[in-house]
C-alpha cells in the first residue's frame, strides 16, 4: 500500500478494527472458542506502589554482562525498598534466573 492508502486504511472510522490481546491471540491459535475451554477465576486485586531506587544503577546490559554487579546492585535496592516501608508490604524483585535469585538471598 501507499502512504495514502496505509494512512486511510488507519483512519477510517467506519470499519471496526479490533485489537488482539495475547489471550485472543492464544484462543486463536488453539483453535478458537469452539476448541477451548474458557476459564474464569474470580480473584482479588491489591494495590500496589511502585518506587524507583533514588541510587544511581548501571546500564542493564552492564548488570546482564557482570554477574557480582547485578547481585550488589539488586541487594542493594532490595535493602533500600526494604528500609523505606519496612512494614507496609512486601518487594517484587525481577531476576533472570533461579541462580542469581539465590545470589541475591546470600548477599542479603
Amino acid at each position: 500500500l501507499g502512504k495514502d492508502e496505509e494512512r486511510d486504511k488507519f483512519n477510517n472510522t467506519e470499519k471496526n478494527y479490533e485489537m488482539e490481546t495475547a489471550g485472543t491471540k492464544l484462543m486463536r491459535v488453539l483453535g478458537g472458542k469452539e476448541s477451548c475451554s474458557i476459564l474464569q477465576s474470580d480473584g482479588r486485586q491489591y494495590p500496589i506502589t511502585i518506587q524507583y531506587s533514588q541510587r544511581s544503577s548501571p546500564l542493564h546490559g552492564a548488570l546482564l554482562n557482570d554477574p557480582k554487579l547485578l547481585i550488589k546492585t539488586m541487594a542493594d535496592s532490595i535493602e533500600e525498598a526494604l528500609s523505606k516501608s519496612p512494614n507496609r508490604g512486601d518487594v517484587l524483585v525481577f531476576l533472570p534466573g533461579a541462580k542469581e535469585i539465590r545470589r541475591t538471598i546470600e548477599e542479603l
